[in-house]
């Protein structure tokens, strides 16, 4: 992949509202976080909101990034995480971190496991790893695929920037299960379930609300657009 390819997968600054369940899954008492990835600061933003005094140090692919996101960290850091992430990189991000944030990032990677085990150099002994990626099978994307179709979009499941595809099941097989050391604590889904023009029907949410709930704990895979998992880092070897 050239340079220009490279430029032209991450030319979109990301920005959007937060991503309320990976942020619900950081332990309360972290006081300093790398948000690898940080797109536009918005993880960053919700984070200040509800873990007062915590510190956060940004990592992003742009200069755009950096003037988005910067009034939400404390640093940032514009770095190629396939290729860039050198020694002298990481000792540039400071001290040791006790939590490490991936908020659909590792999908965009041509290696995501060795992009984590160099960000892992980097985590206490005993600190918290938070992951969150697309769920491929997902029902709307089923659907597609059940109709012949695969056919990238700009965002969304089948973003055309998407190196790797996971699930639901899979994601912990495939990110956390192969670092030793690395220790799955849960895992959460969200995601909806298909209900037509019963949406539309603003006296009924408490219903499809409840069904959305029982399909998630039923079948995560079917219905879950992401898998968000937290993870425990014994300080083992991440080379």
């Amino acid at each position: 992949m050239t340079d220009q390819d490279r430029n032209t997968r991450f030319a979109a600054p990301y920005v959007n509202a937060g991503n309320d369940v990976v942020l619900s899954l950081v332990p309360a008492g972290v006081r300093r976080i790398l948000d690898v990835g940080c797109g536009g600061g918005d993880n960053a933003r919700e984070l200040r909101a509800t873990h007062l005094g915590v510190e956060i140090v940004g990592l992003t692919h742009s200069d755009e990034e950096v003037a988005i996101a910067r009034p939400h960290l404390d640093a940032i850091h514009v770095v190629d995480l396939d290729r860039g992430l050198t020694d002298a990189a990481l000792e540039a991000w400071g001290a040791p971190f006790d939590l490490l944030l991936f908020s659909h990032v590792l999908e965009h990677m041509i290696d995501p496991l060795a992009v984590l085990r160099r960000c892992l150099t980097r985590l206490q002994p005993g600190g918290y790893v938070v992951i969150a990626v697309p769920n491929v099978l997902e029902w709307r994307t089923r659907a597609k695929f059940l109709g012949g179709s695969f056919v990238y979009t700009e965002h969304g499941i089948l973003d055309r920037t998407h190196m790797r595809f996971f699930t639901y099941e899979t994601a912990p097989d495939e990110l956390v299960a192969p670092i030793a050391g690395l220790t799955l604590l849960e895992r959460r889904p969200r995601g909806s379930v298909p209900l037509g023009p019963l949406r539309r029907v603003v006296a009924a949410r408490g219903l499809w609300s409840a069904i959305d709930r029982a399909g998630l704990r039923w079948r995560p895979n079917l219905f879950s657009r992401e898998a968000a998992m937290l993870a425990r880092w014994d300080g083992a070897s991440a080379q």
